[in-house]
């Protein structure tokens, strides 16, 4: 199964049409898609009101760099921003993230994490007032940026599971009838069919999942709170 059926140009389309002026994707250890929207402009252009950036897979975007040019990724110290706002997370996990990025004078961002066309362009982080692609980073940079949009959590991940399902059988019995000779069509419609009376067990694991980061999240917060020199002990670079 893949891990994401969405293609960069529909990703675009849909965040587009969906409201969004600024659309950033990030791939997954390869370059195709960057490859495929090659062609586009490299700047978006930004509608009239409050300018929109969706971000999928943002992981806290930009870094400081050093006066030799280099950037330290490794060091959360450095990071200029924290996705406070992810489309497929609690709202209790979503609220971790902005508690440590508002203890730690960190940016706010939104981010889709979508990987099935469902949560695309829902969740965005906004500049208010940003006219062009320079005036939105300018603000960004300055932290005038807002995290907006929907939370995720069971029903979202259930709908996105079912999704990857459609998805994957889709593939396999299209596979199957523009490449009679190709083994793999045969192998994923037949194990796709096969593997339906299970769909109630993962969807189950994703419940109890979500329950335990939800009780996680809880103590997490609790612990910093009452135990803030051994939360500076476990991240350093956030307590600087």
């Amino acid at each position: 199964m893949r891990e994401c059926y969405n293609t960069p140009q529909s990703v675009y389309d849909t965040a587009k049409r969906r409201g969004m002026d600024l659309v950033t994707v990030t791939d997954h250890d390869q370059i195709n898609g960057a490859l495929e929207l090659a062609h586009r402009p490299a700047i978006d252009a930004v509608s009239q009101r409050a300018g929109r950036l969706y971000v999928i897979e943002s992981r806290g975007v930009w870094h400081q760099r050093a006066a030799d040019g280099r950037s330290s990724r490794g060091d959360p110290a450095v990071v200029d921003g924290l996705e406070v706002i992810n489309g497929t997370r609690l709202p209790s996990q979503n609220r971790t993230a902005l508690c440590l990025a508002q203890a730690t004078g960190k940016h706010l961002l939104g981010g889709g994490d979508a990987h099935t066309g469902r949560g695309i362009g829902l969740t965005w982080t906004e500049v208010p007032g940003a006219r062009s692609r320079e005036e939105f980073m300018a603000g960004l940079r300055a932290g005038r940026a807002v995290a907006a949009g929907d939370h995720g959590g069971h029903r979202t991940m259930l709908s996105d599971m079912w999704r990857f399902a459609g998805n994957f059988l889709t593939e396999g019995v299209s596979t199957m009838a523009g490449h009679p000779a190709n083994w793999r069509g045969y192998a994923c419609t037949f194990g796709g069919v096969l593997g339906l009376p299970v769909m109630p067990l993962v969807m189950a694991g994703a419940f109890v999942h979500f329950v335990h980061e939800q009780r996680f999240n809880r103590d997490l917060l609790y612990d910093l709170l009452a135990k803030p020199s051994a939360a500076a002990r476990m991240a350093p670079g956030l307590a600087a």
